[in-house]
Formats: C-alpha cells, sequence, structure tokens
C-alpha cells in the first residue's frame, strides 16, 4: 500500500504546479520552463521563508523564481509580458508585481505600455475552439471576433477536432478539458501536436492542477476560469509569441 502523502509533499507539489504553470507562460519552451520550475521550488524547500504579513506562498516562490533567472526580464518583451502576466493571469496587485519583480515604478509603467503593444499584436489569427458547452463557445468566439481574430472552426468532440483541424490549419486553438462524447482536451492537445500545420494549443480548464500531473499529455498553456477578454488575448499573445 503506497504511503499517504503529507501535507508538505501535497503543498509542495501544489507551488509546482503553479510555479510550472506560470514559468511556461514566460519562457516558452516548455521542459526548459519546468527546469527553471523545479530548480526554484527545490532551493526555496531549503531555504528559511522571508515572512511578510499576508504574502502567499506563490508570491514567495515566483519572486525566487525571477531573482533566480534574471535574464527574464533583461529583455523589454520579457519584462512587459512578465508585468502584465502577473497582474491579470496570476491576480497581483500593481503593488505586489514591484516586489515580485524587484521594479521600481518608472520601470512597470513603460513596460506596461509595451505590454498593452504586444497583446494587440494576435489580431487577424485564425483561431479553433474546441468546447462542449455552446454558449461558453459562443462567448469565447465573440471577444475573439471583436479584437479581429477569424474562427475557423468549432468542434464539440477531440474527434471533430481533428477533422476539422485537419481541414483548417488553424494559427491556435482553445480547447476545454471535458468534450461532448467523453473524449478529452488532453487528446485534442496530442493530436494536435501531431500536425505540423496547426498552431499552439490553450487549455481552458477550472483547475489547472488536474491538466499539470508531471506525465504527458500536459498543455504548454493554461487559462483558468474566468475566461475575461483580458485573460483570452493575453493568453494568446503569450501562446504566438517567440521563446523567451
Amino acid at each position: 500500500m503506497a504511503a499517504e502523502k503529507s501535507a508538505f509533499e501535497v503543498c509542495e507539489n501544489r507551488d509546482l504546479q503553479e510555479l510550472r504553470r506560470h514559468a511556461r507562460y514566460i519562457v516558452g519552451d516548455r521542459e526548459r520552463a519546468d527546469l527553471m520550475a523545479a530548480e526554484t521550488i527545490a532551493i526555496m524547500s531549503g531555504t528559511p521563508a522571508r515572512m511578510i504579513a499576508n504574502e502567499r506562498p506563490k508570491q514567495r516562490n515566483l519572486r525566487a523564481f525571477y531573482h533566480l533567472n534574471p535574464g527574464i526580464l533583461q529583455s523589454q518583451t520579457g519584462l512587459a509580458f512578465s508585468v502584465l502576466s502577473l497582474e491579470i493571469l496570476e491576480g497581483f496587485s500593481a503593488l505586489q508585481v514591484l516586489d515580485i519583480l524587484d521594479l521600481k515604478q518608472t520601470q512597470a509603467v513603460p513596460a506596461k505600455v509595451t505590454a498593452r503593444k504586444l497583446v494587440q499584436r494576435p489580431a487577424g489569427q485564425r483561431v479553433m475552439i474546441v468546447e462542449h458547452e455552446a454558449l461558453l463557445a459562443m462567448e469565447i468566439s465573440e471577444i475573439l471576433t471583436f479584437n479581429g481574430n477569424i474562427i475557423v472552426g468549432i468542434a464539440r468532440t477531440s474527434a471533430q477536432a481533428l477533422e476539422c483541424a485537419k481541414r483548417v490549419q488553424p494559427d491556435l486553438c482553445f480547447t476545454g478539458l471535458h468534450l461532448a462524447d467523453g473524449s478529452s482536451g488532453l487528446e485534442t492537445l496530442v493530436d494536435f501536436n501531431g500536425l505540423t500545420k496547426c498552431g499552439p494549443v490553450i487549455m481552458l480548464t477550472s483547475d489547472a492542477s488536474s491538466v499539470l500531473r508531471g506525465v504527458d499529455p500536459e498543455p504548454s498553456f493554461i487559462l483558468e476560469e474566468p475566461y475575461t477578454e483580458e485573460k483570452l488575448i493575453l493568453m494568446m499573445a503569450l501562446a504566438l509569441k517567440d521563446p523567451n
């Protein structure tokens, strides 16, 4: 009988999942991002916590991640996407972002301006949506279309998604985890990875830990609920940018 995991081990795994998800946004290269995240958590597990009132472990781990990987912030693009991702995708306040990245306000403001310009670039992309909830698929479609993108297909199952993708060759795909016929968005991910002319896949889920299990298949890009316009457009920009 397998030994029950301790509360510390469970917490450590959750910390690593959160950091791997964020690192993949910023680094782009999944294997390198995972390695950077794992090294950060390994170092932090042996380092006394820097106690700050009301600070979440997530903030401490992200601060360590950027401290250990300063090259990320040396490029204008890396800095810009880091600032915006921490605010929009991770939910940190402006002051918390400054702390995590060890920035001054005078550095953060131009970084945000640059980031907003970069986020506008994905307009005109040919996007496919794989989602069994018709209303959600329609809402996402309307947001992406309003922002200048083209919806080239909507599917409800992984089989429909594969058939459509072979025909339309989308630049990018958003897929839900649980699909109409009991199939999974992970199947869609595997199928798309085998198609040379299809772009990246962004997984839509209510809980990133359900797909970050440490075994393949795992998505490189994960967007958790709620799926706001800001989040959807930023995720597109992150998925389509060159690896950092």
